[in-house]
C-alpha cells in the first residue's frame, strides 16, 4: 500500500491506524513517500520499526473517520532500506 505524507515531525511520520491493519491483513509492503522520497517497511517489520502512536484516536478533517496515528522513524535511506528488505 503507498501512501503519501505531508508532515514530517521530529524525524518521524504518521500513518493512520486503518493502513497500517491493511497492509498486515494483506500482508502487503507499507510504502510511504514524502517530499518526493520514499520508505518501504515489509509487513514482517511493520510492528518491529514502529516508534509510537497517539494516545487518543484523532479525527480525520475530511473523512470525519476516527483513527489512532501511527509513528514510523522517516529513514528513507537506501542503504537502510536494504536491510529491511531482508
Amino acid at each position: 500500500m503507498k501512501l503519501t505524507v505531508k508532515t514530517e515531525w521530529h524525524n518521524r511520520v504518521a500513518v493512520r491506524g486503518r493502513f497500517v491493519v491493511d497492509c498486515k491483513a494483506h500482508g502487503e509492503s507499507l510504502v510511504i513517500e514524502h517530499n518526493n522520497r520514499i520508505m518501504t517497511i515489509p509487513c514482517s517489520k511493520i510492528d518491529e520499526l514502529t516508534v509510537g502512536s497517539t494516545e487518543k484516536p484523532v479525527k480525520d478533517y475530511w473523512k470525519k473517520q476516527v483513527d489512532y496515528l501511527i509513528y514510523f522513524k522517516w529513514n528513507p535511506d537506501p542503504i537502510i532500506q536494504k536491510e529491511f528488505m531482508l
